[in-house]
């Protein structure tokens, strides 16, 4: 018998990603295998059963490893994102072939969060109805601003999908609100399994979830974005909470996906419904929104006999006075006051930070010069006794010198969590203060200490990066804040207002949470409180910030009006890479593929050197449909090129 395998390696896109094997057994597609692929062994997926004429000896297949690993589903929807996002099929189906082995093991989940149930509003049961009795539409973008209740919309669907018996995906962008959404989850479906799966798990733990999706056991999966390629047995909705978040978007290898995107595919294959939930959507839902295929749910504030929620008092804090006055313009005396408050109020206050670390960058106080990566270009930061590279994970004495003039006086520029964190302990000896960055989310220890302590109303100070602004539900949480509004990276990038806004707007709403029927404050401090960028923040509308920035958009050609393409060449050396990138632009100008609206000439992005790696960025603005001719020549470019469709960031 012969069978087509997909080898489980990178191959060029036009040539064929599936290749002739011969065994003695029946083998269903999706099994396992372990395969001579040109002189290496390498696993496979097989494809397809295939009636083959040999007009040369065929290869046997060396190990059937696992049985029917992946279903059918799985199997078109690699090919799918092997085509959207020009990936080739062995790599895509990597994603999908998880660490699995034989010892099982159940996770430990986060102890249940004692749930109150509130009654579910009119327009909450309006939601819930129109999601589960739409015959004729099966994708919704459910919204409203915070705490207007949509986490109980999501609920109540969820209990209609069980009573059909059918499972649930519920997206989440963090690891870190996996302790909250698990003990919130299994507090109001005690009865049904809920599992939760992300790439912390050990390979016994994340056997145990994968089994007991593809057997059908496990009913409402709590995952991050690597959830879209479990094997499920009868899926029945899928809900995206925090849709707009840029986590969702997987950035540093191919295929460069969008789970937001990739949803859609996976709930067309098992007709099941698709729920994106935001109180900030992004542009692209809203546009898809309009669409015949997709109905929107706007939520009001929420407001019943025994809760108003209202907006939060915003304070905004003139850093100029600050500088002027030259009083310490990290933590204002506005700041100050109001985290006094909150403490004696016994409240919790979080704390926005741009940056993880002692600081933003060191600087050679003698020459000037940027401490830097010698592997990424990268500037260096300060982490208490080591000089670290946060993209490729290079580190250096805090006795280091400055490699231009050989000083050892260096001084660090900016603050990053570590740093506002001591800051406030001299401030505030007796607060108990944590920080939540990446490398807190790396501890799984960690993170559920800082969750039970929230929850448990055991913390006065939060000091994180963004994850603090998303989706954090701490009834005690009363102020808000953001240290400096302007010392934010990427403000070249076209999506830079978006995610900005959307930042601020998801940090407030973190505070004055129900069933709290106090206010909630944020304070932000900046440079420019008199700015117009603020106005939708004090009117407390996203929706008119969005068509505003949307009309925008449609004007300069941009996402989600037309679509963006980012190539990337990567060589070892610097003539290499521009010798390459010109050789490519030069070929796009000379034989303009149809559909390709402007190719811009090849520029260093922000790292220009990744990891002893040298890369160049071609961007291409095409029709929203990418057109066949534009698909053959990205087809073509070879190895060293990546393909970025509807990149996140463009530099």
């Amino acid at each position: 018998m012969y069978y087509n395998i997909i080898p489980l390696t990178k191959l060029p896109l036009t040539k064929n990603q599936e290749f002739t094997y011969k065994h003695d057994e029946q083998l269903s597609p999706g099994t396992l295998v372990k395969i001579d692929f040109a002189g290496k062994k390498l696993r496979g997926i097989v494809s397809k059963k295939t009636q083959f004429t040999p007009r040369f000896q065929i290869k046997s297949i060396e190990k059937v490893v696992v049985l029917q690993l992946l279903t059918v589903k799985q199997l078109s929807l690699a090919k799918n994102i092997s085509k959207e996002y020009f990936s080739p099929l062995g790599v895509v189906l990597r994603f999908f072939v998880h660490n699995l082995t034989k010892k099982q093991s159940k996770q430990k989940l986060a102890n249940k969060k004692k749930d109150v149930q509130l009654t579910l509003t009119k327009n909450q049961k309006q939601a819930i109805y129109s999601i589960c009795n739409s015959k004729k539409v099966s994708s919704f973008l459910l919204f409203g601003p915070a705490s207007c209740g949509k986490t109980e919309v999501i609920m109540g669907v969820i209990k209609e999908v069980l009573r059909q018996k059918r499972q649930i995906l519920l997206l989440i962008p963090e690891i870190f609100l996996s302790h909250q959404e698990i003990a919130r989850y299994t507090s109001r479906f005690e009865k049904n399994n809920v599992v939760l799966f992300h790439s912390g798990l050990k390979p016994s733990e994340t056997s145990h979830v994968y089994n007991q999706v593809k057997d059908g056991s496990a009913e409402i999966i709590i995952s991050t974005r690597m959830g879209l390629f479990l094997p499920f047995q009868n899926l029945g909705l899928i809900a995206v909470d925090e849709e707009q978040d840029v986590s969702f978007k997987q950035w540093d290898q191919s295929p460069h996906y969008h789970a937001r995107e990739v949803s859609k595919y996976l709930a067309r294959s098992h007709k099941a419904k698709l729920l994106m939930v935001s109180g900030t959507p992004s542009l692209e839902s809203i546009q898809w929104s309009k669409n015949p295929y997709c109905k929107r749910i706007k939520l009001p504030m929420l407001k019943t006999n025994n809760i108003r929620v209202l907006p939060p008092k915003f304070i905004f804090s003139n850093l100029r006075i600050h500088h002027t006055k030259k009083q310490n313009a990290v933590i204002t005396k506005e700041l100050e006051k109001e985290l006094a408050r909150t403490i004696k109020q016994n409240g919790i206050a979080y704390i926005l930070v741009p940056h993880r670390g002692q600081s933003k960058l060191v600087v050679c106080s003698d020459c000037k010069n940027i401490l830097e990566c010698p592997n990424c270009t990268m500037p260096l930061n300060n982490h208490g006794d080591e000089y670290r590279c946060f993209h490729c994970k290079f580190r250096s004495s805090s006795f280091a010198q400055c490699s231009k003039c050989g000083s050892f006086r260096l001084v660090n520029v900016g603050f990053g969590t570590r740093n506002v964190a001591d800051l406030l302990k001299n401030r505030f000896p007796k607060a108990k203060i944590e920080t939540a960055d990446q490398d807190t989310f790396k501890n799984k220890r960690k993170r559920s200490f800082i969750m039970n302590s929230l929850l448990e109303n055991k913390l006065d100070f939060l000091v994180g990066t963004y994850a603090i602004a998303k989706g954090l539900d701490i009834e005690h949480a009363t102020l808000a804040c953001v240290l400096n509004a302007e010392n934010w990276s990427g403000k070249t990038e076209f999506r830079f207002d978006e995610h900005h806004m959307s930042n601020f707007f998801q940090l407030a709403g973190r505070v004055g949470r129900p069933p709290r029927n106090k206010r909630g404050v944020c304070l932000i401090q900046t440079y420019r409180p008199e700015s117009e960028f603020w106005l939708f923040l004090k009117k407390w509308d996203w929706n008119k910030f969005a068509h505003q920035q949307l009309k925008n958009r449609k004007k300069l050609n941009y996402p989600p009006f037309q679509k963006l393409i980012k190539l990337t060449c990567k060589e070892d050396t610097k003539q290499k890479v521009e010798k390459n990138t010109k050789t490519v632009y030069n070929s796009f100008l000379k034989n303009k593929p149809s559909g390709v609206l402007e190719v811009y000439p090849p520029s260093w992005g922000i790292k220009q050197r990744n990891r002893r790696t040298w890369q160049k960025n071609i961007l291409i603005k095409s029709n929203k449909h990418v057109s066949k001719s534009l698909r053959r020549t990205l087809a073509k470019l070879k190895s060293q090129w990546s393909i970025d469709i509807d990149p996140e960031n463009v530099f």
